[in-house]
């Protein structure tokens, strides 16, 4: 789908408490309260104001034709199932709404991660890390590894 609809030259009609708008090639698009039609490629696309229950607090709220057509854009398979409220509720408390900002996963899911003891091969000291020491490769301390590393 392009990124924006074509702008050909283009008559206006109102239709109903909306606008409809037909370009000179013949694609009617509706900009309404309760739908819109939108031409991409040879194939007509509809959607229609939805009325859905949030997930969390059990609001009705409406997935207007627009917010359909950008999760169309944006290749989403599913409808939102939180209001705008509870959206961002939930990104306050999860700390930002994206996991790509922040190495690629969630760290609220997981909960505390499990430490194991182990002996620096460098200095001796006692230290723990997050992984299950094998005995197959070296184990450094966080002081000696930042040495190591360079």
């Amino acid at each position: 789908m392009p990124d924006r609809l074509p702008s050909p030259p283009t008559t206006f009609a109102t239709v109903g408490s909306g606008v409809a708008a037909r370009p000179l090639g013949g694609v009617e698009i509706v900009v309404g309260p309760t739908w819109k039609t939108f031409h991409w490629e040879g194939s007509f696309v509809t959607y229609t104001d939805k009325v859905l229950q949030c997930a969390d607090c059990g609001v009705d709220f409406v997935f207007s034709a627009s917010e359909q057509q950008f999760f169309a854009q944006k290749g989403f398979a599913s409808a939102p199932k939180r209001c705008a409220s509870c959206r961002a509720q939930r990104r306050a408390t999860m700390g930002g709404g994206s996991s790509y900002g922040n190495g690629g996963g969630s760290s609220y899911a997981r909960g505390p991660r499990e430490l194991f003891d182990a002996t620096c091969a460098r200095c001796g000291k006692e230290t723990q890390v997050p992984f299950r020491p094998t005995g197959a490769r070296p184990v450094y301390c966080s002081d000696c590894f930042r040495l190591m590393r360079g």
